[in-house]
């Protein structure tokens, strides 16, 4: 690109040193919560959409094939990135860890691990944040949604997914110490401790067999638009701080 050039994106100009400045933000924290730098790009232009009844402007979105990509804006500060990345990563994770419990057994270590959050304890806790108890408001199912399931073709919503991705949101803004749900932490904690050790394994990228094939590609539509960590309206976080 020549220097002083302009990138034009949809509506905007962008200024490529700003740019260019934001990437190596991303990147820098990127690296600092462990994630491979590679698999999140930066991308000039914005994403709107109609969802829950509401007009968004997506700040992120993570894949199950663990690619996140984070939206460009001029006014998004590096501690608001930091939080849109945090949210992304955490559906990453969520996601890798329901492939591997949907590729063992009802009887398997997983299920047994998970048991104690049934369908009926979760949606008894609700979300930890505006966007969190939207998913939940929205939900259409017959029954409430359950761990690791296709939540939006279940129910139209995915509340557990990203009640889980606004926790690792609100413990990176607020630390260790946020007064939030401890269900849901512990939940957020299980998930993580789980993906470290298939992380550490390599099996975290080991290619889908039976019936996780199923899960991965029904998932991969239903993943496109994780939202909640960026939204287009100032959904404060003050509800998370400890009193």
């Amino acid at each position: 690109m020549i220097a002083g050039a302009h990138v034009k994106s949809s509506d905007k100009t962008i200024d490529p040193v700003e740019f260019a400045h934001r990437q190596g933000q991303l990147r820098a924290l990127t690296l600092h919560f462990g994630y491979d730098p590679e698999k999140v790009r930066l991308l000039a232009g914005a994403k709107t959409f109609d969802y829950l009844g509401q007009r968004f402007t997506s700040e992120g979105e993570a894949l199950p094939n663990g690619e996140i990509t984070i939206y460009y804006d001029p006014q998004m500060s590096e501690a608001r990135m930091a939080c849109c990345l945090a949210h992304e990563i955490q559906h990453v994770k969520y996601f890798v860890v329901a492939r591997a419990y949907h590729c063992e057994g009802d009887d398997g270590s997983l299920h047994r691990l998970f048991a104690d959050f049934t369908p009926e304890s979760l949606a008894a806790q609700g979300g930890v944040s505006p966007y969190a108890d939207e998913h939940w408001r929205a939900w259409r199912g017959e029954r409430p949604p359950r761990l690791f399931s296709q939540e939006l073709e279940e129910g139209g919503s995915e509340p557990i997914n990203e009640t889980v991705a606004e926790v690792a949101k609100a413990l990176y803004n607020w630390g260790p110490d946020v007064a939030i749900n401890p269900i849901w932490k512990k939940l957020q904690e299980t998930i993580n401790a789980v993906y470290d050790k298939l992380a550490d394994s390599d099996k975290a990228s080991s290619p889908p067999e039976n019936r996780c094939d199923y899960y991965i590609k029904s998932n991969e539509r239903s993943a496109i638009d994780h939202i909640g960590a960026a939204i287009d309206r100032d959904d404060s976080d003050d509800q998370y701080r400890q009193k």
